[in-house]
């Protein structure tokens, strides 16, 4: 989710580290934005399919700090809201760019949060 670790010394100056050099990592769902909707399920660029991806964590962000991706292909988010209906999620919309005909992954990048999971 692009969350960084931290690198400590060894006077395990890291409340999370055991005493010793080296990484470590803290995982916490408050600071990891949560993909909740993609729809419509299918579509495409030809028929100017609009995707509206909801997202839960993320709070109001600008469209240009988010990056979506449709398998390999990034596609710009077009904009974003909060949707109250959806317990204050922020909708991303994004214009469905052209790449061949597929069924791919759907990725969200939310920048500085990292990757929607």
């Amino acid at each position: 989710n692009g969350v960084t670790a931290q690198c400590v010394g060894e006077d395990g100056d890291d409340p999370h580290s055991n005493g010793t050099s080296g990484c470590s990592f803290l995982y916490t769902l408050a600071a990891t934005p949560r993909l909740l909707s993609v729809g419509p399920q299918n579509g495409s660029y030809a028929d100017g399919a609009r995707i509206s991806i909801a997202v839960e964590g993320a709070g109001a962000v600008e469209a240009d700090a988010v990056r979506v991706f449709f398998g390999d292909h990034e596609c710009p988010a077009a904009s974003t809201h909060i949707e109250e209906d959806l317990s204050n999620a922020t909708v991303i919309e994004v214009d469905l760019c052209t790449f061949a005909a597929s069924t791919v992954p759907v990725k969200v990048f939310i920048d500085p949060l990292g990757y929607a999971v």
